[in-house]
């Protein structure tokens, strides 16, 4: 048998660990927490800060984005806005600038994304001379899904943007019409729905002298409104622009832009002021 006793004994020494040691240690451990939530702390406020941008202007009851609809600002204002639909044209755009220019008055363009593409000049144009630019939709349907709606604002959107040009946040649906999936879809992608106080008829061709009638005696303080560069032969629009905009001024209503008559918190107002015809 071996000799047991005689075998080599072997010892484990381990460090033996001070109280400098475990200081260091916690040390870093908190140092490592302390970085991972800074980490955290970042990742948070930036998902916050996107939710942020992202959020629609309202929301129903039912959770689903809704755009707000806005028709007129306050009658206490003594403006008036000019808006134009439809375009933009080279043949009547063109022309409505250079009065526009000539009258020292800022209008809104509401455009159609299938017009603009063709145009992104025009784009250009307007804004480098003050006006404002809107969506009126690609294709002016009347009607259609949610889905149809959010791809008709986002193809102007990517035309007008393609251009160079600053969209401002105000939608005008084709013909006026309103449906909850218009709603809906200008609400998601942060849109408000612009109507107005006056459709003019200039769409039905009713002569320079008529039309001039209409919107002067129609418009009152706070007032929006739609007449036509596009969609058809627009010259009687275009001739009539200038005593349309000389009426206002001698009623004491100057014409500006949408942005400037809403101001950057628009107020619903119910009841829209209309001068007597």
């Amino acid at each position: 048998m071996p000799n047991l006793e005689a075998r080599p004994q072997w010892t484990i020494h381990l460090p033996r660990r001070t109280h400098t040691d475990g200081a260091r240690v916690r040390g870093r451990v908190r140092r490592r927490v302390l970085a991972l939530a800074g980490c955290l702390g970042l990742l948070v406020g930036a998902w916050s800060s996107s939710a942020a941008r992202a959020e629609p202007a309202s929301r129903s009851g039912g959770g689903a984005a809704t755009a707000t609809v806005l028709r007129c600002a306050a009658p206490t204002v003594q403006k008036v806005a000019l808006t134009f639909d439809d375009g933009p044209t080279r043949k009547h755009t063109t022309r409505m600038l250079a009065i526009l220019k000539q009258h020292k008055v800022k209008a809104t363009f509401f455009v159609l994304g299938g017009a603009a593409r063709q145009g992104p000049e025009l784009l250009k144009r307007i804004i480098e001379e003050g006006h404002l630019v809107a969506t009126h939709s690609y294709s002016h349907p009347k009607k259609g899904s949610l889905e149809d709606w959010r791809k008709e604002l986002r193809r102007t959107a990517e035309v007008i943007e393609k251009a160079g040009v600053k969209l401002s946040p105000y939608f005008r649906p084709p013909h006026g019409i309103i449906t909850p999936q218009v709603k809906q879809a200008a609400g998601e992608l942060g849109y408000s729905i612009i109507l107005y106080t006056l459709l003019s008829s200039d769409w039905t061709r009713p002569g320079a002298a008529a039309l001039t009638k209409q919107v002067v005696r129609t418009m009152a303080p706070g007032g929006i409104v739609v007449m036509h560069d596009g969609g058809g032969d627009r010259s009687q629009t275009v001739e009539a622009l200038p005593e349309i905009i000389r009426g206002l001024r001698k009623k004491g209503l100057e014409p500006v832009r949408l942005d400037e008559l809403l101001g950057p918190k628009p107020e619903v107002i119910e009841s829209c002021a209309r001068a007597a015809r």
